[in-house]
């Protein structure tokens, strides 16, 4: 063998030593790394919800007993009376007219609380649109951001669009071209102009100082200065998305028959657009709504007048009007318009829930006996409103009444003829009782210890004769599909879940028993337990969604509990 070949046998010899030393530490470290991976603690669903402590029942849960059943009409502001059917000793039975109301100012808070809502929803389109422009922005480096900066300030102190002479370029140190026509202005390839508004038109610059309103009240002051209520010089004010007008005020207009017109901006602070406008006629007592108010008269494109500097009438974009944001602010802007559009949609159900109610006035002007039996007392309207004290009072013959709560967010689901079912605290027995009528304000004293924001209307509800039930006695109501029970509702406290954007998620044991991320759907807030609608079951396993291990593909291991995850 030479000593060449003997040379190459040797360094082939050294190599594959060589590669199987490296494969052996390699594997050793991956295996090493592999064993000091640390599991993440995962604890099941149904061990970790609390729904089980609060009650979600839609009906308020106590109620007392009341003998012979009765029926109490008071005052509401909102409506006028028209007309008193009875007088004090008159006997009346079920369905019999006791009272009817003008339900003109409550006809007008309905139309009025409709031009909300679609104000609303076109608040939310403007922010739909502004969203997408925000996803599809051009995006920038930071590196990109600081040469535009600097670009900026070495523009600063040159007019964009101005076509400097010869003479002063040569001031300037430049050197002059004299082939440069001076009668036309520097013009960039592809000049990239303002957007037009998707909705709505530009806030006008004279009214920027001027009150916007969230609530109309009788106190309220136009902001145009010659306005006198006519027709053809209406009251006008500024209103935010959502804004209210109240019943003073309207009933003001229609004494005064004043005209009214109302301008809704798209946002209170710095409003940018004039999304449209509606009229209140109080000559008719009409409300007027705009002919199309999705899209209320975009206006064109300004044109810029010709300036002795600017003879050719264009001026020139600002340096980085269009250079677009980077990722990080697009991210941001992102998630604070999202966050707006969650907003409004709250705002927009809040109000669908007060139109229902509205509804409910405007369509019962007439209010009849639920009771068979006597008118007890007949107040005059003002003498009833300053004695806190029913208009019309009812005393039923016979059997025994309760009157219980319906949730607000369940008002419309309860109907009169309804049956319900009243549970003696006493006996524990159950009777029928049938709803005779649905009240239209929250009594004070019916509150949720669970939610202190949930309102609660009454209702009442009249039980048979031969109930054995005594005048004072604790009841229980519940209604088929209204009374839920709270003990399979999911409830997490917040530090389990994360939010990505405007969703919420958590960690949750996934495939091989490795950890995953699941996006979730929140509902109610109880004391700081976040209700899962969706996307979790009570046999999933979750984790505490934070931790230096905490990541999809992560190794979990199972504990009993997370509020000892140590």
């Amino acid at each position: 063998m030479t000593f060449q070949k003997r040379n190459k046998k040797k360094i082939l010899q050294i190599g594959i030593a060589l590669v199987v030393c490296v494969c052996f530490i390699g594997g050793g470290i991956i295996f090493a790394m592999k064993k000091s991976e640390k599991a993440v603690k995962i604890a099941p669903v149904a061990s970790m919800s609390n729904g089980g402590w609060y009650s979600e029942s839609d009906i308020y849960d106590y109620a007392k007993v009341q003998a012979g059943a009765s029926q109490d009409i008071y005052h509401d502001d909102t409506l006028t009376i028209k007309e008193i059917y009875v007088k004090s000793g008159d006997t009346v039975k079920i369905g019999d007219r006791l009272v009817a109301y003008d339900t003109t100012l409550a006809g007008l808070e309905q139309e009025m609380k409709q031009m909300e809502i679609q104000g609303i929803e076109l608040n939310i389109q403007n922010q739909k649109a502004e969203l997408e422009q925000l996803k599809n922005a051009k995006i920038v480096s930071s590196v990109e951001r600081s040469q535009d900066e600097l670009r900026k300030m070495t523009a600063k102190g040159t007019r964009p669009g101005i076509i400097r002479t010869a003479d002063a370029k040569k001031n300037e140190g430049e050197n002059p071209d004299t082939s440069e026509n001076p009668e036309q202005p520097e013009t960039p390839e592809n000049p990239e102009g303002p957007e037009k508004p998707s909705i709505g038109k530009p806030f006008p610059e004279e009214l920027k100082n001027k009150i916007i309103y969230k609530e109309i009240t009788k106190d309220a002051a136009p902001y145009n200065e010659d306005g006198d209520g006519t027709k053809e010089k209406p009251y006008r004010y500024l209103c935010a998305p959502g804004a209210t007008v109240n019943a003073e005020f309207m009933l003001k207009m229609l004494e005064e028959r004043a005209v009214c017109i109302f301008d809704v901006v798209d946002q209170e602070k710095e409003p940018t657009l004039l999304l449209y406008s509606w009229t209140l006629d109080g000559k008719t007592g009409q409300v007027i709504k705009p002919e199309n108010p999705e899209q209320p008269g975009i206006p064109e494109e300004p044109i810029i007048p010709d300036e002795p500097d600017n003879p050719g009438g264009y001026e020139e974009p600002d340096p980085g009007d269009a250079d677009g944001m980077t990722r990080e602010e697009q991210a941001k802007q992102i998630q604070e318009k999202e966050q707006k559009i969650k907003d409004l949609d709250l705002e927009k159900r809040t109000a669908q829930l007060e139109l229902k109610k509205l509804d409910k006035k405007v369509n019962n002007g007439v209010v009849k006996s639920t009771v068979e039996g006597t008118v007890k007392s007949v107040l005059d309207e003002e003498e009833a409103k300053l004695e806190n004290k029913p208009v019309i009072s009812v005393t039923g013959k016979n059997g025994c009444y309760v009157i219980g709560g319906i949730a607000e967010s369940s008002y419309d689901k309860l109907k009169e003829g309804m049956t319900v079912m009243v549970t003696s605290w006493n006996t524990g027995n159950s009777y029928e009782a049938t709803i005779t009528s649905i009240g239209n304000s929250p009594v004070e004293s019916m509150k949720s210890s669970e939610n202190p924001n949930m309102s609660y209307y009454p209702f009442t509800a009249v039980v048979e004769k031969d109930a054995d039930l005594s005048s004072g006695e604790g009841v229980s109501i519940s209604v088929d599909g209204l009374s839920g029970d709270s003990g399979n509702s999911i409830y997490l406290e917040r530090m389990f879940i994360r939010e990505d954007g405007n969703r919420s998620y958590v960690y949750k044991k996934g495939k091989h028993g490795r950890l995953e991320k699941q996006y979730v759907e929140v509902g109610k807030n109880m004391y700081g337990s976040i209700e899962i609608v969706s996307g979790l079951t009570m046999e999933d396993e979750i984790a505490f969604p934070y931790g230096r291990n905490v990541k999809e593909g992560a190794k979990t291991k199972t504990v009993e509990s997370l509020y000892d995850y140590n």
